[in-house]
């Protein structure tokens, strides 16, 4: 998964600032050259990804801008949202046996 949240960032990054996929590093940060996006444009990367991938990104997470520390973040949200489902499809499946 952490794979295609590094596309989809690349992939935004590069219709943000013009960058590409081979200009990009895990190590960047958002806010800072060769990247240098607003605050505004940060937030909003994070509402698309949150769209994307069907997660909440908390408004602590939001000073999070190094592009590692993001595809973790989002990694470790999906995987959270997994295995809350599981544990409600399981609820479910117990309140419901007959």
């Amino acid at each position: 998964m952490e794979k295609q949240i590094y596309n989809f960032l690349e992939e935004k990054l590069h219709s943000l600032v013009g960058l590409n996929s081979e200009d990009i590093k895990m190590d960047m940060k958002l806010d800072a050259p060769p990247i240098s996006i607003s605050s505004y444009d940060i937030v909003q990367l994070y509402a698309e990804m949150e769209e994307y991938f069907s997660v909440r990104i908390p408004d602590e997470y939001l000073f999070i801008n190094k592009i590692e520390d993001i595809v973790k973040m989002v990694n470790d949200l999906i995987n959270k949202n997994i295995v809350y489902q599981r544990k409600i499809d399981e609820l479910k499946n117990r309140l419901f046996e007959e």
